[in-house]
């Protein structure tokens, strides 16, 4: 005879190969999205397999939320490093034609050179240090918080878009614990109005009850 418990696992093994493979995209990890439906499976403990379909749809949904969130913050630090990079090359190209003599022409010789980023250093060694030095004095002048903010304008369409998702998600996750709630709210009035509970109620009720009678009948 197997325990309630091992008897649980073997339908929670029995459930996942029913749902199929998670919803994991490329780059994502197949191991965290599976150590989330755990987390979540251990302290919901379904009791049932309707409970068994919620604990999938919260792990999913939030799975959703948290991959919106990683998806703005991406593509808002990518926006930004490129903005950074755009005014620091822009500073550092004013320093770049303030320069003079043999310099100047190694620089010059440097950024026409159509070989890739590995063979220009090797090769112009001294520019390309001069260049490095140059790009990070520049971006040690600028005001980051500006240049996030102008990041932030220019893609409002796009974080209202994701903001957007992350709220469905989110609203996914608190309908899930609400029918949840109720479901087991139901199931336990059930058990409290079951046959053998009505049965039980009358003894209980009956037992303290004392007729007294006036002296004298």
């Amino acid at each position: 005879m197997l325990s309630k418990r091992s008897k649980r696992q073997c339908e929670s093994k029995a459930v996942a190969k029913l749902f199929g493979a998670p919803p994991i995209l490329p780059g994502e990890d197949p191991k965290t999205y599976q150590e989330m439906l755990s987390r979540v499976a251990t302290d919901i403990g379904p009791r049932d397999f309707i409970e068994d379909i919620w604990v999938h749809d919260l792990a999913d949904a939030a799975w959703d939320l948290f991959r919106w969130r990683r998806i703005k913050a991406a593509r808002l630090a990518a926006k930004v490093l490129e903005a950074v990079n755009a005014k620091a090359l822009q500073l550092a190209g004013t320093k770049l034609m303030a320069l003079s003599g043999p310099e100047q022409d190694e620089i010059s010789e440097f950024l026409k050179c159509k070989l890739d980023w590995a063979e220009l250093r090797a090769a112009y060694p001294r520019a390309h240090e001069k260049l490095e030095k140059l790009l990070a004095e520049s971006r040690a002048t600028l005001n980051v918080d500006h240049i996030e903010a102008e990041v932030i304008h220019c893609n409002l369409q796009f974080i209202e878009q994701i903001e957007g998702l992350i709220a469905t998600a989110q609203d996914r996750i608190d309908q899930i614990m609400r029918e949840l709630n109720r479901h087991r709210f139901m199931q336990n009035q059930g058990r409290l109005t079951s046959p053998a509970m009505l049965e039980d109620k009358p003894k209980k009720i009956a037992a303290p009850l004392v007729t007294i009678v006036p002296h004298g009948q």
